[in-house]
């Protein structure tokens, strides 16, 4: 008698994870997953706690009156024709995954989404001003433990994985070419086989084998408690200085610091 395979577990999805006011409290909720998820962790952070975890390409966009939500074909002809501009900047022919990082770095939507290894980072953007979220709202950080999956490499990718579109799941990723800005904020990637379903709803229902999360957590960063947050970040030297290691970043945290301590 044959025996049934049993199934691979689903993703562990928690949104109510906890409540975060103070980088110690961040500290405890921290511990207390680790002890139950393990220890390989990422972090995100969002200014809206309405906001889905969605990679650019899922958004919507506005163009003067004109709102759009970018499909499939969209995302090819956006990058074929990136590829075709970037050929007279660049000195060398880009595969798909450079040019999937190349795009992302330069603005253009894709389908893979920004996390950080260190939480302090995430908890800067879940605190930080944003004038695309509505001030007084509440903020969101999101903890995602991963298995023992080891993450996509792109430079030895099989045939199956050439081309990141049609990569399935759920995969960990980490830049074929990394910038200033990616090293300061401890940068990786996740890069999302349907990027048009955000993350958490996604990896409740998947089962596949391709995936690299374990568990996604969603904490509450509340809007009355943003401001000092960001302050007890700037003394901890986490700022727009040190994420944005440019003249930009420089000149934001100059003004910053202006309404933290004038």
């Amino acid at each position: 008698m044959r025996t049934k395979k049993s199934k691979k577990p689903r993703v562990k999805v928690v949104l109510d994870g906890g409540v975060v006011e103070s980088i110690p409290k961040l500290k405890i909720i921290i511990d207390k997953l680790r002890a139950k998820y393990g220890e390989k962790i990422i972090y995100r952070g969002q200014p809206d706690y309405a906001w889905q975890l969605e990679p650019s390409i899922a958004r919507e966009y506005s163009f003067y009156s004109d709102k759009k939500k970018l499909k499939k074909e969209s995302e090819i002809n956006l990058l074929d024709r990136f590829h075709r501009i970037a050929a007279a900047y660049l000195d060398k022919d880009l595969n798909p995954w450079d040019l999937l990082f190349y795009a992302r770095h330069h603005g253009l939507p894709v389908r893979i989404l920004d996390w950080t290894s260190n939480p302090l980072v995430a908890l800067y953007f879940s605190a930080e001003y944003k004038e695309k979220a509505a001030t007084g709202v509440d903020g969101s950080l999101w903890v995602c433990f991963l298995n023992n999956k080891p993450p996509l490499k792109p430079h030895t990718s099989d045939d199956k994985n050439r081309d990141p579109s049609k990569v399935q799941g759920i995969r960990l990723i980490y830049p074929t070419h990394a910038c200033t800005r990616v090293n300061a904020q401890e940068g990786v990637f996740s890069l999302h086989g349907n990027p048009w379903a955000p993350l958490e709803d996604f990896a409740k229902k998947y089962r596949g084998k391709q995936s690299n999360i374990k568990a996604l957590i969603k904490l509450k960063i509340p809007a009355d408690n943003k401001i000092n947050i960001f302050d007890e970040l700037d003394r901890f030297g986490v700022s727009q200085r040190t994420i944005f290691p440019d003249l930009d970043g420089a000149a934001k945290g100059v003004l910053n610091n202006e309404f933290l301590r004038p």
